[in-house]
């Protein structure tokens, strides 16, 4: 079982407008109340033409509550279910398609305990259950059901109501299998390219359009030392010590612009080694559904390669100056 999520499904709004033709019900039987009150006049007094004249519309107006929100269940794609302690007290035909037995069954036992079996759970579910009910939470959790041929995932919607003066609790339960299968199917490919860019020796991060890091790898954590989670979501500039951050900044939106790439050569001084020189290719990536340009930047150590180089020059000028 996961944790409560606070969104609900788009069925209870059905059951917010149940929740509120009962109100206008209830208002209307207290009306009806006082026009009885007002029928129990003499014909021939005055009042009594008045009153029965507002009879008429306010009888037209009453609906018994339980009616109505069958009525409303009845049309819901969803599987909805109405609980009087525990039990199911009336549910639609999406609910017995959904759990796959009759409406008699749904009614005949303790609709807990049959989602705990059915899904397989463990009895301090239920009792978590049970416990957020006698509070009066209003709250939501998925759950799998594992089958031999495939699995199939439930979100289940609790909304406390009042029907007929008594506590019901309305059950909204929504087969979101394709969505949880969207999901894991992004988690798997997020996992594949983390799996990817870890494999590349060389430090790779990606920034969003407003510079925060979205996506680094192991060797950029390694480089700069620190960690993947408190390096996403933040400006390089807050991580990384580098006299150039600021001039890179500048290069990066530039980049962002342009779609142009380029390359750029820091120094950064580290927290426990000597100072370091990366040579970084900057590019630009634009994620084709949300239409948002990311800069994507690769380094290569060449703090050694630049050592060699100057040691090289220097030696070149003695040379030159000793032919002189």
């Amino acid at each position: 079982m996961t944790d409560f999520p606070t969104t609900r499904g788009s069925s209870l709004d059905h059951l917010r407008n149940v929740i509120a033709h009962i109100d206008t019900c209830m208002s209307a039987v207290k009306s009806h109340d006082a026009v009885t009150d007002l029928i129990n006049v003499d014909p021939h007094q005055s009042g009594y033409s008045q009153a029965e004249e507002a009879e008429s519309p306010v009888c037209e107006a009453i609906v018994p509550p339980s009616t109505l929100a069958e009525s409303v269940m009845q049309s819901c794609e969803d599987a909805m279910l109405v609980l009087r302690d525990f039990s199911c007290v009336s549910c639609n035909p999406a609910a017995t398609r959904l759990f796959k037995c009759h409406s008699a069954t749904l009614r005949s036992q303790n609709f807990l305990k049959l989602v705990s079996k059915i899904f397989g759970v463990e009895q301090h579910w239920v009792e978590e259950i049970v416990d957020r009910m006698t509070r009066g939470d209003v709250f939501s959790f998925d759950l799998e059901r594992k089958t031999a041929s495939s699995n199939m995932w439930c979100e289940f919607s609790f909304q406390r109501i009042e029907l007929e003066h008594e506590e019901h609790w309305l059950v909204v339960v929504r087969n979101i299998s394709q969505r949880k299968n969207h999901e894991l199917e992004l988690i798997r490919n997020c996992e594949f390219l983390l799996n990817t860019i870890n494999s590349v020796p060389e430090p790779i991060s990606v920034k969003s359009s407003s510079l925060d890091l979205v996506l680094v790898n192991d060797s950029f954590c390694e480089t700069h030392n620190v960690r993947r989670a408190d390096a996403v979501g933040k400006p390089a500039g807050d991580l990384v010590k580098s006299e150039t951050v600021g001039e890179n900044a500048y290069i990066e939106r530039e980049v962002l612009a342009t779609g142009k790439k380029q390359a750029t050569i820091d120094e950064f001084i580290g927290d426990d080694t000597d100072p370091f020189i990366l040579s970084t290719y900057l590019s630009t990536f634009h994620d084709q559904t949300s239409g948002k340009p990311f800069v994507v930047a690769a380094s290569r150590d060449v703090t050694t390669e630049l050592k060699r180089e100057n040691r090289l020059r220097l030696l070149a000028s003695v040379f030159e100056a000793a032919q002189e």
